[in-house]
């Protein structure tokens, strides 16, 4: 990974701050307070602090950036719509939304894969699946709250497997419906970054009765707004 890869800005973020889910990756001795702590900012002046280190970034961005749009990807702001708003009152918002049961398996395996590669303490101790199985609902349920206070032009909401069926076609939506500009003058450039990841296969989950009867018990209203359904198990064994 280079310093100027199209990576998230929470790398950049955590070297700025300790409000960060990343430091509970690093240091996981406090995993969960870290990692709840780091995503939902449940305090006025932990949004602050959050807040004021996100300024500093974004002005360093722009400035590198000669004044052009800014484009922030980073999953960690599903929790604080309010809060970057409170920034920049135009701000729009791209939400691309995934199966739940697929986000829970993705997870989780992220979280094995950096804790692995990135802890510098023992980390045996993490209740992986619980941790997750908690903070989503908690981040989406604030997610659904802050768009129903937002304009119809500042957010566009696209579902993962529509993007991966017909990016052009969903990328034309969304430069529409926020008002991004031009897609045509964009789209070329779009067509080549595609035609350079065509061989990219992505990972794959074997879910298990467990798992899928947990993210049903604790994730039901997300499953049900976003119009998923479990996956047949038996399909999946065989």
């Amino acid at each position: 990974m280079r310093s100027d890869s199209p990576t998230e800005d929470e790398i950049a973020l955590a070297n700025m701050h300790t409000l960060s889910s990343y430091h509970a990756m690093y240091f996981p001795r406090g995993f969960e307070e870290t990692y709840r702590r780091g995503l939902l900012l449940d305090t006025g002046e932990e949004v602050a602090r959050w807040q004021t280190t996100l300024r500093y970034y974004v002005g360093k961005m722009s400035a590198l950036g000669s004044g052009r749009r800014l484009l922030l990807k980073n999953p960690g702001y599903t929790a604080q719509i309010g809060a970057i708003r409170a920034l920049w009152p135009d701000a729009r918002f791209v939400h691309i939304y995934r199966n739940p049961y697929v986000v829970f398996e993705s997870t989780r395996r992220a979280l094995r894969t950096v804790l692995r590669e990135l802890a510098l303490q023992s980390h045996e101790h993490v209740p992986i699946d619980e941790v997750v199985l908690e903070v989503y609902p908690r981040m989406m349920s604030r997610l659904l709250e802050e768009v129903d206070r937002l304009p119809s032009r500042a957010i566009v909401h696209v579902g993962f497997e529509e993007l991966e069926r017909n990016p052009l076609g969903q990328l034309e939506r969304i430069y529409r419906s926020i008002q991004l500009g031009n897609y045509a003058a964009a789209r070329p450039r779009i067509e080549a970054y595609l035609q350079s990841i065509h061989d990219y296969r992505k990972s794959t989950y074997a879910f298990s009765k467990e798992s899928v009867g947990r993210v049903t018990e604790r994730w039901q209203p997300f499953v049900t707004r976003f119009g998923y359904h479990p996956p047949d198990l038996e399909r999946c064994a065989a």
